[in-house]
C-alpha cells in the first residue's frame, strides 16, 4: 500500500486551485527539484516520488527516466512507487532499460510488484524474453503461480492457454487486460478462436453477474466488445443484462468507476444496434449532467451514435468550447441538418473563441475551419452573406471551391474603391475567379501595398502576410510595370529586413522571381545589398554590366577561380562596371562595405 502524505494532500490542493499555465509552472518547478535533489533513498525521496506519481496517473508531463531510477533504489518504499510509475511508461527503449532490475527484483523475491508491472505492459519487448525461465520457475515453485502463469501466457503470446474460469477476481481481471492488449495489437487465428468459445464468455457472464467492482464489470463490457468487433456470437441473457444494469437516477450521488461501466454498458448497446428508452434517457441525463467529465463522454456518444447531437452540439458550445478536441469536436459534428443554426450562433462561437488564450491567427484559422465546413453544406444563395460576413476566410486556399463567378463578380464591382485591408483578398480573389486581374489599374496596387506596408510595420500582420502574397501575385500579371514593382519591393524589403524575417522572406522571394521577365536582374547579396546585372551579347564577346550603389567601397569579381579585371564608370549615386567574359561559367561576386566582406553568385549565365 502506498503511504498517506499531507504533503501530497497539500501538493494536490495546490495543484486544483491553479489556472493551467500557473500549473505548467507547479510541474516545471517540481521536475527542477527532483533533478537537484537526485536521490531514490529516504523520506524526502519518497515525498518527491509519491508527486511525481500523482502527476503522471493525471495525464501530466514528467521525468519517466525518475521511474526507473526509482525501480533500482534500495529502499522497498520508493521502488514500489518506480515500479507504479513505470506502468505510465510509454518509451519502449525506458522499458527495455528497466529489464536487468526487473530480472534481480523477481529473483530476489519482490514477486508481487514485479508481476503488477509485467501484467501492465501493453507491448512485451523482446529483451522481457529472458524473463520467461523465471517466470516458469516462480509457477514450479508455487510462489504466486496463479499470476505468474497470467503473465507468462502473455509473454508467450498465446491467450488461448489461458482459461477464464477464474475464482480471483484480480487476476480474472488481469486476464481480460491481457486478452484485450492481444486483440489491439494485431490477434492471430487462435486467439479469436478462444474467444468464440461459449464456455470462455460464460466464465465472464459469471463473473460480470456476481461482482460487485465496477470495474471488473467494466473489463468484462470491454469484452463483450471484441466480441462485436469480431462478429461473434453474445448470449441474450447477457445483452439483456446490461440493458438492466444501466441506472439512470442519481447519476451525480453515483462513483465515477460505476458510471463508467453504465457508459461503457450504453456504447456496446447502442453499438449492437439495442437502442431503448433507458440507454437513450442515460445519455440525455447525462447531457443535462452539468458535469464536464459527464458532458465530454455523453458528446462523443451522442456523435457517434447520431442521437441527441443538437443537445450536444449546444451544450459544446455553452461549456465555452475549453480544448482543441473540443472544437474539432464541434466542426466534426456541423451537417446538413444543423449548419444553418450553427452559422446563427457564430457570434457566440467567436466570442468563446476570443475568450480563449489564442493568438489572432490561431483565432482566425478556427474561425477558417468552421466558415470551410459552413460553405461545404450551404446553397449557392448563401455563400455570398458569409465570405461578406467574413472576408478573411478569402486568404485560404479553399475560395475558388466555393466562390461561384456571379458571386464573384458582385464583390469585384462592389470592393473597387474600398481601402479596408481586411476585404483586399475577397477582392483579389473575386478579380481571379471573375477573370477581372487585367481591369484592376497598377495604381490601386500600389496603393493596396502601401497600405498593407504600413499595417504590418505596426506589427498588425496576422492575416496580411496572406494578403501581401496576393497583391505580388497581382502585381507579377502587370508585366509592363515588373521593373518598377521590383524595385518598389527591394524599397519595402529595406524597411524590413532588420524587423520581420517572414515578411522579409516572402519579398525577397519575389523580387527575385520578377527576375524571369526582365533583361536587368536583380541579384541578393546579404543583409539590404542588391546589384543588378545585365548580359549583353554581340557575334565575338559576352560582356556582363553590373550596377550597384556607390555605398559599396569595393568589389571584386571571379570565375573559374580567377580574378576578372573591369571597366568602372561612376554614375551619380550609382557605379556601372563592364567586364568581358571567357565562359559562361559561375560569376563569384565579393563586395567589401563598411569593412565587411560579402559573397554570393550569378549563376546560369547564357
Amino acid at each position: 500500500m502506498i503511504e498517506s502524505d499531507p504533503k501530497l494532500a497539500l501538493f494536490i490542493m495546490d495543484l486544483r486551485s491553479k489556472s493551467e499555465e500557473e500549473i505548467s509552472k507547479i510541474i516545471l518547478k517540481h521536475r527542477k527539484d527532483m533533478a537537484e535533489y537526485n536521490s531514490a533513498i529516504g523520506q524526502q525521496a519518497y515525498d518527491f516520488y509519491l508527486r511525481t506519481f500523482y502527476l503522471i496517473a493525471n495525464g501530466h508531463k514528467v521525468n519517466e527516466i525518475d521511474f526507473i531510477k526509482a525501480i533500482g533504489s534500495p529502499d522497498l518504499k520508493v521502488k514500489k512507487l518506480g515500479y507504479l510509475g513505470s506502468s505510465f511508461i510509454h518509451n519502449s527503449d525506458m522499458l527495455v532499460s528497466m529489464v536487468n532490475t526487473v530480472k534481480n527484483d523477481l529473483e530476489n523475491g519482490m514477486i508481487y510488484h514485479v508481476l503488477s508491472f509485467l501484467g501492465n505492459l501493453k507491448v512485451v519487448d523482446e529483451e522481457y524474453q529472458v524473463l520467461v525461465s523465471k517466470l516458469k520457475e516462480l509457477i514450479n515453485e508455487n510462489k504466486s503461480k496463479k499470476e505468474a502463469y497470467v503473465i507468462y501466457y502473455k509473454f508467450i503470446n498465446c491467450i488461448s492457454r489461458m482459461n477464464l474460469s477464474e475464482i480471483n477476481e484480480g487476476i480474472f481481471f488481469i486476464k481480460l487486460q491481457i486478452i484485450i492488449d492481444k486483440f489491439r495489437n494485431h490477434p492471430i487465428n487462435e486467439d479469436i478462436e478462444f474467444l468464440s468459445k461459449s464456455n470462455e464468455i460464460s466464465n465472464v457472464i459469471f463473473i460480470l453477474q456476481r461482482t460487485k467492482k465496477f470495474y471488473i464489470k467494466t473489463k468484462c463490457v470491454q469484452i463483450f466488445n471484441l466480441l462485436l468487433d469480431y462478429n461473434l456470437s453474445i448470449d441474450e441473457s447477457a445483452i439483456k443484462y446490461l440493458e438492466e444494469s444501466v441506472t439512470v437516477i442519481r447519476l451525480l450521488k453515483r462513483s465515477l468507476g460505476e458510471v463508467a461501466y453504465y457508459v461503457e454498458c450504453v456504447e456496446f448497446l447502442l453499438k449492437k444496434g439495442v437502442s431503448s428508452q433507458k440507454t437513450n434517457t442515460f445519455l440525455f441525463k447525462m447531457l443535462q449532467s452539468g458535469n464536464e467529465y459527464f458532458l465530454n463522454i455523453a458528446i462523443r456518444l451522442a456523435k457517434k451514435y447520431h442521437i441527441y447531437t443538437d443537445i450536444a452540439i449546444d451544450k459544446l458550445i455553452t461549456m465555452g468550447l475549453e480544448t482543441d478536441e473540443n472544437y474539432d469536436l464541434l466542426i466534426s459534428m456541423i451537417d446538413q441538418s444543423n449548419y444553418q443554426s450553427i452559422y446563427e450562433r457564430r457570434e457566440e462561437i467567436i466570442m468563446t473563441l476570443e475568450g480563449k488564450d489564442l493568438s489572432q491567427e490561431e483565432i482566425q484559422c478556427k474561425i477558417n475551419e468552421l466558415i470551410n465546413r459552413i460553405l461545404n453544406l450551404c446553397p449557392n444563395k448563401m455563400v455570398y452573406d458569409v465570405f461578406n460576413a467574413f472576408p478573411l476566410y478569402s486568404v485560404t486556399k479553399n475560395v475558388k471551391n466555393f466562390l461561384t463567378e456571379n458571386c464573384a463578380l458582385k464583390f469585384f464591382n462592389e470592393l473597387k474603391g474600398n481601402d479596408n485591408p481586411e476585404y483586399f483578398a475577397l477582392f483579389y480573389q473575386s478579380a481571379l475567379v471573375g477573370n477581372k486581374v487585367n481591369e484592376i489599374d497598377y495604381s490601386s496596387l500600389l496603393r493596396h501595398l502601401e497600405i498593407v506596408k504600413e499595417e504590418i510595420l505596426t506589427e498588425n500582420f496576422f492575416y496580411l502576410k496572406d494578403v501581401l502574397n496576393l497583391i505580388l501575385i497581382l502585381l507579377f500579371y502587370k508585366k509592363e510595370h515588373i521593373k518598377s514593382s521590383q524595385e518598389i519591393l527591394i524599397q519595402i524589403y529595406r524597411e524590413f529586413y532588420t524587423k520581420n524575417s517572414e515578411i522579409k522572406g516572402i519579398l525577397l522571394e519575389n523580387i527575385l522571381l520578377y527576375n524571369i521577365f526582365l533583361e536587368n536582374k536583380t541579384i541578393f547579396i546579404e543583409d539590404d545589398i542588391f546589384l543588378e546585372y545585365v548580359l549583353l551579347k554581340n557575334n565575338l564577346t559576352h560582356t556582363i554590366q553590373i550596377t550597384g550603389t556607390n555605398d559599396i567601397n569595393q568589389i571584386f569579381i571571379y570565375q573559374n577561380s580567377q580574378p576578372l579585371s573591369y571597366k568602372l564608370k561612376n554614375k551619380l549615386d550609382k557605379f556601372i562596371i563592364e567586364l568581358n567574359l571567357q565562359s559562361n561559367n559561375d560569376l563569384r561576386i565579393e563586395i567589401i562595405m563598411n569593412n565587411t566582406k560579402y559573397i554570393n553568385f550569378i549563376s546560369n549565365i547564357n
